[in-house]
């Protein structure tokens, strides 16, 4: 020993990855499927939600297409923490997968209900959610292709992924106008560590948020 460290080479098996990632599919689908047999068969009042969550998905989806802000306003008043949460996450997230949709008139009208700082805290868990899906999504999909097409220098890669120009992804998600989804799934597609992703997520976001509450 001459007290030299050896760093461990970092190796890539693509039938490994398939087949890890075609399980976590299979068994997501087989329990989305069995929970939403076992509710709709035998859980009536569980069916109930079903059916009142669909009520607000297509009321958040058509107010915030038609920019009724005094109607969502209204509909947000009454609501608790707990309750209002899911219905903003659920609207900041379809503001991302549907550019049309006015993301203004959520962020307006959580302010004209619950206060601005309610409104940063709902905005921003919204953007964080959408991107954590976005990522995991991408990785899941997409992950394969950087680390195939160097497959003989990944661990060479993965080195290269420390340096400072990473930081070209807070900057992309504190921007209004770039995609949260695309710049999500281009750091899934870089490999972009999840620590690394999630820190830069918390930056970007917070600055978007305050962008969009101060400049509507």
């Amino acid at each position: 020993m001459n007290g030299t460290a050896i760093t461990p080479t970092v190796t890539y098996n693509f039938k490994k990855s398939l087949i890890t990632k075609a399980v976590i599919v299979a068994a997501v689908t087989i329990l989305a499927a069995t929970v939403f047999y076992i509710i709709r068969r035998y859980f009536y009042i569980l069916d109930a939600y079903v059916y009142t969550g669909e009520f607000h998905l297509l009321f958040i989806t058509k107010n915030m297409h038609m920019t009724k802000l005094e109607l969502f306003t209204e509909y947000l008043k009454p609501m608790s923490f707990l309750m209002a949460l899911p219905i903003c996450l659920t609207g900041t997230c379809y503001a991302g997968l549907d550019p049309s949709s006015s993301q203004q008139v959520l962020i307006q009208a959580t302010t004209d209900a619950f206060g601005a700082p309610m409104s940063f805290l709902f905005d921003f868990l919204g953007f964080f959610v959408l991107g954590l899906l976005s990522f995991g999504i991408g990785s899941l999909i997409l992950g394969d292709i950087v680390p195939l097409a160097v497959r003989n220098c990944y661990s060479d890669y993965l080195d290269k992924l420390k340096k400072p120009a990473l930081f070209i992804f807070p900057i992309a998600f504190a921007l209004p106008f770039v995609p949260i989804i695309i710049t999500s799934l281009v750091g899934a597609i870089a490999k972009v560590p999840f620590a690394r992703i999630v820190q830069f997520m918390l930056a970007g976001f917070m600055l978007r948020t305050l962008v969009l509450m101060l400049f509507p």
